[in-house]
């Protein structure tokens, strides 16, 4: 009789054990307009069992790091840039097994889920540079006066006039690591200028963008630029960016803009 009650007792202690679990809203996805929590079917009682399993699984994925008897290498290794600027990227070139540089920049409290989603395939990277990350710092025009390099930090002279950013590096022709506008995909992409017109209050360019992978759909930003005339009296930069726009798919097509 005592083993029957025990086992009765053990029984309705793991049922309902199982159904305190069913019902913490934290053990499920968040049915709500943007995947945020419902605060009003949340009670105190179900902050610690949802912490401990979050450590258990943390726990489980670093185990299973520790326990591979594989010989641990950069192979396959993708490093991701968790900054707000330009960095010194010549780590990656001399890191051997490197695999892929991806620029999360600061993406605030979602950037971990966008990061995922880009490096599980969920989502296909579309970003662009908006600056230029030169080989050395040398070969930025305010280098060798920027901050203490001048031995004044107090005043900053930008002597390069209109060659700002990468119309400097376009005009001189110096080489960066990664130029203004740079930013890859997981598929590709063909444009194809099919007409440009000109008034007198702009300049219209219409082209056709092909997606020409075979696996993903994504964005692609067309990006023009334009170069002014030649003139013996002004300078000119090389070129310089005059309009852009974002192209979507979410099918293998061509699309005109």
């Amino acid at each position: 009789m005592k083993r029957l009650l025990f086992t009765l007792a053990t029984c309705c202690v793991m049922c309902a054990c199982e159904q305190k679990t069913e019902m913490n809203p934290f053990f499920t996805e968040f049915q709500t307009e943007y995947g945020a929590p419902d605060f009003t079917k949340i009670r105190l009682e179900h902050y610690e069992p949802a912490f401990l399993k979050g450590i258990e699984e943390q726990n489980a994925e670093i185990k299973a790091i520790v326990d591979n008897p594989e010989e641990p290498t950069f192979e396959n290794t993708i490093v991701v840039l968790n900054v707000g600027g330009v960095i010194d990227t010549k780590f990656f070139e001399e890191t051997e097994g490197l695999d892929s540089l991806l620029l999360m920049g600061q993406g605030g409290q979602e950037g971990g889920n966008a990061l995922l989603d880009v490096v599980t395939g969920a989502v296909t990277p579309s970003g662009k540079l908006t600056d230029t990350w030169a080989e050395n710092y040398s070969d930025y025009p305010a280098s060798a006066t920027f901050a203490k390099a001048d031995g004044d930090s107090m005043k900053e002279w930008y002597k390069e006039g209109i060659y700002v950013g990468y119309r400097y590096f376009d005009t001189f022709g110096i080489k960066p690591a990664y130029e203004f506008g740079y930013g890859l995909s997981y598929t590709n992409f063909d444009i194809n200028v099919k007409n440009v017109s000109v008034n007198e209050d702009k300049v219209t360019v219409k082209a056709e963008v092909t997606n020409t992978g075979k696996t993903y759909s994504g964005k692609e930003v067309v990006q023009v630029y334009f170069s002014a005339p030649d003139s013996k009296d002004a300078e000119k930069e090389y070129q310089q960016l005059a309009a852009y726009g974002t192209v979507s798919y979410t099918h293998l097509r061509a699309h005109e803009t």
